[in-house]
């Protein structure tokens, strides 16, 4: 049972809730029993507990709200009653949502980003393999081919060459690759 209630819960919370103090705590919750389980929790363990729940106005609007418990003791230690404060979260609660609700297109996107760039990746590997598979078909090309090739760069180094200049000239492929033709 409310016993006695500070200026700012009968300003900010009664007005909305009843037009008494008087009465049992619960009733003023959506989840009656688990204030009267928290209640008794703290009871028991004699320490300040905390839970967000949802508080129902005489207009039966929900409000989110954070409550905390704490034991009311005598000079004896003996409990008295309870200490409770009763927290609008709502604000809290509607930037929570925002933000998840930010988090979950932003992940969407990121989902999405992902995916294109996985796509992209693919076609790049295929382009790669398609290049790498001309390019040994050219190589066997310029291999078999029946007269000597050289094959040279725009900067004038010679690049490639094929078996039959190493036969003409006698020389190793390695020897005479990146020389220039001047």
């Amino acid at each position: 049972i409310i016993e006695n209630a500070n200026k700012a819960f009968e300003q900010q919370i009664i007005s909305i809730i009843n037009t008494t103090v008087r009465g049992d705590l619960a009733n003023f919750f959506l989840e009656k029993k688990e204030i009267r389980d928290f209640l008794n929790l703290a009871q028991k363990e004699l320490i300040v507990r905390n839970k967000e729940t949802v508080l129902v106005t005489k207009e039966n609007k929900e409000i989110p709200v954070s409550i905390s418990f704490g034991p009311k003791k005598d000079g004896k230690g003996d409990l008295t009653g309870y200490f409770v404060g009763i927290t609008d979260i709502s604000v809290l609660k509607e930037i929570q949502q925002k933000t998840e609700e930010r988090i979950k297109r932003r992940t969407k996107d990121l989902e999405e980003s992902r995916r294109a760039v996985l796509n992209i990746l693919e076609d790049t590997e295929a382009a790669k393999l398609q290049i790498e598979q001309e390019k040994s078909k050219t190589q066997i090309i310029l291999d078999n081919f029946v007269d000597g090739l050289l094959i040279f760069s725009s900067d004038g180094k010679l690049g490639s060459i094929n078996p039959r200049v190493e036969e003409f000239l006698d020389v190793k492929r390695e020897e005479i690759l990146g020389q220039s033709m001047a």
